[in-house]
């Protein structure tokens, strides 16, 4: 809510300065994009938090309850390993990109770290499900198959 405030007031006051003093602020359309992107990340965590993201799970509803535990377990298992990668290149990633935005003069690897943010989010909350699913022993024994 404070990107998208943020991004409101910026942008008001740009159309303002524009319509009254016929001066266009340079800085409102970057500043509006680099509040985008965090604002993206973090609202796409908070959806995915809240199990509000579509999902198509027709399939996976027809499976028997140990079936939907098993294919849950895999499905965690490959994000961790595809969340673990994506922030295993996370400081390479940052070093590259040192350059400043131009008209912000800040830092390029600030429009990156809220990927890799949301991706610490994600990975913790995988590992955190996926512990669960084990723990609560609902994995058919291995001459149950």
């Amino acid at each position: 809510m404070l990107c998208l405030g943020a991004m409101f007031l910026t942008n008001v006051l740009n159309i303002a300065s524009r319509a009254i003093f016929n001066y266009s602020l340079v800085w409102v359309f970057p500043l509006t994009l680099f509040l985008f992107i965090w604002m993206t990340f973090f609202g796409a965590f908070v959806i995915y938090r809240l199990r509000r993201e579509i999902t198509v799970d027709f399939v996976y509803g027809l499976l028997p309850e140990i079936g939907r535990v098993w294919v849950t377990i895999i499905c965690n298992i490959l994000m961790i390993a595809l969340l673990a990668l994506l922030l295993w290149t996370a400081p390479r990633l940052i070093r590259s990109q040192s350059s400043p935005i131009q008209v912000l003069q800040i830092p390029r690897y600030l429009q990156v770290i809220p990927l890799f943010l949301f991706s610490i989010a994600t990975f913790l909350n995988f590992l955190k499900d996926t512990v669960s699913l084990i723990r609560e022993r609902k994995i058919p024994p291995a001459d149950h198959r």
